[in-house]
């Protein structure tokens, strides 16, 4: 049983050495990764919609967007620092109007982004049924998103307590292979 104790040590040590910066990485990644498609996003509005006067479309921003690959969240941050951008620089070619209504477009939409796939079909087509104000539609959005956010957390305590299930398991197999041996 004496050498049971370190050898648990070091299996704890492994994973905090190697599993935690791992985890760690894989967040700054993710952020830079998120960084560069916004600076692409806004690359892409700027040669598009410079110095354009005609009254510019959510749609046609939206799929800036998509191309290139930024969230609706990511892309009203994006946005404003087009804007502090804009102001900045004193540049007027890009309209200040436009980009304001297209940003509050943009945080409507993150709003309901995490929506399951198989039910945001569904939602637009009440969308389109309903007047726009429809208060019920937006409870029922929010409701909706709540409950994907509990199943997102309760994927995480899963993995928790899976970990926890295999350290016992390793810790229960090392002390019965000591004791009996």
């Amino acid at each position: 049983m004496d050498s049971f104790t370190p050898m648990l040590l070091t299996i704890c040590l492994v994973v905090f050495v190697f599993v935690f910066p791992v985890y760690l990485l894989g967040i700054i990644v993710d952020l830079f990764e998120k960084k560069y498609k916004r600076s692409k996003f806004k690359v892409s509005y700027i040669l598009s919609f410079s110095g354009v006067k005609d009254p510019i479309a959510f749609k046609d921003v939206e799929s800036l967007a998509i191309k290139a690959r930024v969230s609706n969240s990511q892309a009203v941050i994006a946005l404003d620092e087009l804007n502090s951008q804009r102001v900045e620089e004193q540049n007027k070619s890009i309209s200040k109007d436009d980009l304001e209504k297209i940003q509050g477009q943009f945080r409507v939409a993150s709003k309901f982004e995490k929506i399951p796939e198989n039910l945001k079909g569904h939602i637009d087509k009440l969308k389109a049924t309903l007047p726009e104000d429809n208060v019920d539609l937006f409870k029922l959005e929010e409701e909706i998103q709540e409950i994907s956010k509990n199943k997102q957390r309760y994927k995480y305590y899963s993995i928790i307590l899976s970990l926890v299930t295999i350290t016992g398991t390793i810790y229960t197999i090392l002390g019965y292979y000591k004791v009996g041996g």
